[in-house]
């Protein structure tokens, strides 16, 4: 079976400051906006996945996971695209870091996320994206787009 993937990248983020001195109101507003898009001859494989994750490591070797994926194996060569989310109430959720890590160790909060798009080549020592809960049980859910 023939599997052709794309994906639209989007990122906009939107913050306004406002203070109050005296009887003076000042104000300021940011917007970033960003956007990639990525075609079938940069990535072909895809993982998600909603994972439980407790205080024993949760170790996902991306160059030989083995669920989703449209029921093929998904050996990334390369990691073009990376969320992970704190779908949890409470806690703090470690990720990466630890043995051959495929990025380096994080913090996420309750209801926090990371977003990374670049482009991440996979070997022996740099293969395992890592998670890990600070304490009970985390609800997180995993995205990879990669070749």
């Amino acid at each position: 079976m023939a599997i052709t993937v794309n994906a639209d990248l989007r990122l906009n983020h939107s913050i306004t400051h406002t203070n109050t001195v005296d009887l003076s109101r000042y104000s300021s507003s940011t917007s970033i906006n960003s956007q990639a898009s990525l075609s079938s001859s940069d990535i072909s494989k895809v993982y998600t996945k909603t994972i439980s994750v407790t205080t024993t490591p949760t170790v996902l070797d991306v160059t030989s996971l083995t669920e989703q994926g449209f029921s093929q194996s998904q050996n990334f060569a390369n990691v073009k695209y990376l969320h992970v989310e704190h779908t949890g109430a409470s806690g703090t959720l470690t990720v990466g870091g630890g043995t051959n890590p495929l990025v380096t160790a994080s913090s996420l909060t309750a209801g926090g996320w990371i977003d990374l798009k670049t482009t991440i080549a996979t070997s022996g020592s740099i293969k395992n994206l890592t998670l890990t809960a600070s304490a009970g049980t985390i609800t997180t859910n995993v995205y990879l787009l990669g070749n």
